[in-house]
């Protein structure tokens, strides 16, 4: 069991480094939409199509929920492990 839980709040540094690079992405897009340097749906990058300001929104909302999960995850998994 012991074993278990330190595979599992070691994996939520996966999730952690997820979020970051969601949140990070939508804000990327997001500030050259709002600075007007391209409009939504034009390139990007090569092959990444500006989002809408919304949907640049609700992809930092869900790297947000996805850092805060896990964190929260992480910290339940310690205390349990400090339990045993």
């Amino acid at each position: 069991m012991r074993t278990l839980l330190k595979i599992f709040a070691g994996s939520m540094y996966v999730a952690l480094f997820f979020g970051i690079v969601t949140v990070a992405t939508a804000f990327m897009g997001w500030q050259m939409v709002m600075s007007g340097a391209v409009a939504p749906g034009e390139p990007m990058y090569l092959d990444v199509l500006a989002p809408t300001k919304n949907e640049a929104l609700v992809e930092a909302i869900i790297g947000a929920i996805t850092i805060a999960i896990s964190f929260i995850v992480r910290v339940f998994v310690k205390r349990r492990l400090m339990q045993t």
